[in-house]
């Protein structure tokens, strides 16, 4: 891994913390039949700011007190 990625990562780790998690329990309310599931491509140096507009709409899935594998 280059020192750049390790920082990425890390820094990834931090913003994510703001986000309010939700575990596997809190997902079976949830329908998931009905899903889409869409994927964007975009430039790392974009990241930090889409995840700060994102982060009030958002929750990230956290497994055993972990939020990235």
């Amino acid at each position: 891994m280059k020192p750049s990625q390790s920082c990425n990562q890390k820094n990834l780790a931090y913003q994510l913390d703001s986000f309010k998690s939700i575990s596997l329990l809190g997902l079976n309310g949830s329908t998931l039949m009905d899903r889409v599931d869409t994927k964007f491509v975009i430039p790392i140096s974009d990241l930090q700011d889409i995840l700060e507009e994102l982060k009030h709409q958002f929750s990230v899935l956290e497994v055993s007190g972990k939020r990235i594998q």
